[in-house]
């Protein structure tokens, strides 16, 4: 949930932790976080949005390329990731 104030967007902060989680949890958390449809997160990393879903299911398993940019659009830190 984002808040704007005087035009500026301001976003709440992640906590980046040295715990490792798995990828499906770490986009879903950042996703949300971030105020993002799973629409709007598959249009920024240019996949389906149900292939989001899956991917925050545990369903499906992310390609390199996804991983790459997911890391890039929300922040998350490859140290993170624990199934990678």
């Amino acid at each position: 949930m984002d808040v704007i104030i005087n035009g500026i967007k301001y976003m709440p902060e992640r906590k980046v932790t040295k715990k490792k989680r798995p990828f499906s949890v770490l986009l879903r958390e950042t996703r949300k976080l971030s105020g993002e449809t799973l629409e709007k997160a598959a249009k920024s990393l240019g996949v389906t949005k149900s292939y989001i879903w899956e991917l925050e299911k545990g369903g499906a398993a992310p390609g390199l390329g996804v991983v790459q940019k997911a890391i890039k659009h929300y922040g998350i830190t490859f140290d993170e990731i624990e199934d990678i």
